[in-house]
């Protein structure tokens, strides 16, 4: 099983979404996953019980089960993620990446970093300031994007994610997806199975 943990100690970036919609992008290229919802607010296991999410959802780690495990973590240092591979959402703002810069090195190396600038407007000078400074700042050259868009909302105000098919007629849906696919995508080295 490939853990994956969606982590940032700073709360509100937009963990859950991302991580409800990764876990929805994999089950729908074929692959087995258990989302695990770790965060005492459990808004995924809520979700859940609206039997929409095409995976199980979880409020504990379990041993085995599927190909993918897709940890949702509480905001908070007070566990530090241990999978091979952290999915960082962050917001574009600079508390949220003075925070990540301190997040960043509590990790330490331990994983592969993916930093994923999430509810980002490039229209809003703001943002585009935001983004390369934190490009600067961080040392990453590929922050991955997940745009501002009514499609996230919806999705989850419906106890769906953005690859439910009721929702293919929602506008930016596709290029939605295509964001939320990106993430995974060409990772810099290998993720180890953790089985």
């Amino acid at each position: 099983m490939i853990n994956i943990s969606i982590w940032n100690p700073k709360g509100g970036v937009g963990k859950t979404t991302i991580a409800l919609n990764i876990a929805a992008a994999l089950t729908c290229s074929g692959k087995s996953v258990i989302y695990a919802d770790l965060d005492p607010q459990g808004t995924a296991s809520m979700l859940a019980e609206d039997n929409h999410l095409p995976y199980e959802v979880r409020a504990e780690i379990p041993k085995t089960g599927a190909s993918f495990l897709i940890l949702d973590h509480p905001p908070g240092y007070g566990e530090l993620p241990d999978s091979p591979l952290v999915v960082f959402p962050m917001r574009p703002s600079r508390p949220d990446m003075q925070a990540g810069l301190k997040a960043m090195r509590a990790l330490q190396n331990s994983a592969q970093v993916i930093t994923v600038f999430n509810d980002c407007d490039f229209r809003r000078a703001v943002d585009r300031a935001t983004y390369n400074q934190a490009r600067k700042t961080l040392g990453i050259e590929d922050i991955r994007v997940v745009r501002n868009r009514a499609v996230y909302r919806v999705a989850m105000n419906k106890g769906r994610t953005i690859f439910d098919e009721a929702l293919n007629s929602a506008h930016a849906i596709k290029d939605a997806r295509m964001e939320i696919k990106r993430i995974l995508a060409k990772p810099k080295k290998k993720i180890k199975n953790t089985n």
